[in-house]
């Protein structure tokens, strides 16, 4: 990645929420629950990746009611560093509560989610500058997932069903995802757990929120034990799904394309 900093074009007009012409200020999101293993790259990766980019950021860990030493290596960053901040949750209450209390307490142009499992490296951020401006939302695809079968299987199912109910087009939903802070502001997140990602979404294409995907690599889990995968968390998202299918059902939206990877994907309009 080059060091060169990344020097913000002029601010497309047709975006929801432009962003300034200064760089742009972002919040980089750590949801963490039990991994003692993993955090210290992860912040450390964070930290190098924008001092390279010379883009200021600040960081939030929002521990999940881990029961390692995850909180203790959060806080001494925060200790440590200005930038760095911590929330805890005394008990654990899932990804998706991580995320809501994440996305409540960010500050700055651009807040983005990046899991502390180490799947996701933060220079791979690089590849979605380029449509910051003029895009509201920049979604990372993951290429090659290395998921389970099972787990790749039902993200397809489910990728078809939100198309299908809702027009949104998209080849990968819980993933990471940049967003200007200011439509993260104006959306109402109503529901609990992992479908908080969809309901974002969803909010956001209805709001005529422009998106656009970004193939990304995607690296296998080398510490730490993945959790939120298991059936009674899918079944949930699924239900939650229809749930929010059943609440917007009549309501009119303002629907623009969504912005694929090589091409324009038209998504059609949900009523």
């Amino acid at each position: 990645m080059s060091d060169t900093p990344q020097r913000p074009p002029s601010p497309d007009p047709s975006s929801l929420f432009p962003l300034p012409c200064s760089l742009p200020q972002w919040c980089v999101v750590l949801p963490a629950y039990n991994e003692e293993d993993n955090l210290t790259h992860v912040v450390d990766d964070v930290l190098a990746t924008f001092e390279r980019m010379q883009i200021p950021c600040r960081i939030l860990i929002v521990d999940d009611g881990s029961i390692d030493r995850t909180p203790q290596i959060a806080d001494a960053y925060a200790e440590r560093l200005d930038q760095v901040a911590v929330v805890h949750h005394s008990t654990n209450l899932g990804f998706g509560e991580a995320l809501k209390t994440g996305y409540a307490a960010a500050e700055g142009d651009l807040v983005v989610a990046i899991p502390t499992d180490r799947q996701f490296r933060c220079e791979d951020l690089s590849k979605c500058l380029p449509h910051l401006h003029d895009h509201d939302i920049v979604s990372c695809v993951r290429r090659d997932r290395r998921d389970p079968a099972l787990r790749r299987l039902a993200s397809a199912f489910y990728r078809k069903l939100v198309r299908r109910l809702f027009g949104l087009k998209l080849d990968d939903i819980n993933w990471v995802k940049i967003y200007r802070t200011e439509l993260i502001r104006r959306i109402e997140i109503e529901s609990q757990g992992p479908f908080i990602d969809t309901e974002i979404l969803v909010k956001a294409h209805r709001l005529g929120a422009r998106i656009k995907q970004v193939d990304v690599p995607h690296y296998p889990r080398i510490a730490g034990k993945a959790t939120g995968a298991g059936l009674r968390a899918m079944a949930k998202t699924f239900l939650d799904l229809f749930r929010l299918w059943h609440r917007l059902r009549g309501v009119r939206s303002a629907v623009p394309p969504v912005a694929g990877r090589t091409d324009q994907h038209p998504a059609s309009s949900v009523t």
